[in-house]
């Protein structure tokens, strides 16, 4: 059975043409199957580990030049956050704490200023009946603490956990394969660049995707999944 999304092809961005490590362990990472994003089974592909595939995407951003693996990891971080925003507005329109933790990221990387944010502070424990507000709550504080460049690897981990198998970008089982696709040809790639992707997978999406948004920005939608 093929791939059904807005990304059903490896195609990369162009500004990604010349990083041949890159290129061969996304095209590997996607030629596997994960049980964990619900794919359908198909004995042509070998099943991989999705946890196993996470490690190595980011072990891949920070191995190569440290002296950029922190702003990687904080691009990688930027796009699942703006992923995941809709998620909270959509529950709990008033909270500004996502748009505080974007200033200071944004502070971070374009004036290469440090915004301190007490973490604990601006994200107390709290868990409502919404797993998806917990999630996409969880987000933005793992990216705030991703701030610091000993924390980003982990706090990357867990945002990755909580937007592929958590509901933090959209609920549900559908569309976890296309989600994880849009990661490796477009997330990883602009990351990789030191900028956002050129688009950002949200819950508006609709689903199943038009035929002309196959591997291209959704088009203008309003509603939801």
């Amino acid at each position: 059975m093929g791939l059904i999304g807005y990304y059903t092809a490896f195609q990369l961005p162009d500004d990604v043409a010349d990083a041949a490590d890159l290129h061969a362990l996304l095209q590997e990472l996607w030629d596997y199957r994960y049980d964990n994003l619900y794919e359908d089974a198909d004995a042509r592909r070998p099943v991989g580990n999705l946890a196993t595939a996470i490690e190595r995407l980011i072990t891949f951003l920070v191995s190569h030049d440290p002296t950029l693996a922190h702003r990687r990891l904080l691009y990688l971080g930027w796009a699942l956050a703006l992923a995941s925003a809709p998620t909270i507005a959509g529950w709990t329109p008033d909270d500004t704490r996502p748009q505080m933790v974007l200033d200071a990221l944004r502070a971070w990387i374009e004036e290469r200023q440090q915004m301190p944010l007490e973490v604990k502070t601006l994200f107390p424990p709290e868990i409502t009946g919404s797993q998806a507000l917990n999630e996409a709550r969880d987000v933005f504080a793992n990216l705030a603490r991703a701030l610091d460049s000993e924390a980003a690897p982990h706090g990357l981990r867990a945002i990755l956990d909580d937007c592929l198998e958590g509901y933090a970008v959209f609920p549900g089982s559908t569309g976890r394969r296309d989600l994880f696709n849009w990661v490796l040809v477009e997330v990883v790639p602009a990351a990789w660049c030191l900028r956002l992707p050129n688009a950002i997978y949200t819950l508006h999406w609709p689903w199943p995707p038009p035929q002309d948004a196959v591997n291209k920005a959704a088009p203008p939608f309003t509603g939801k999944r």
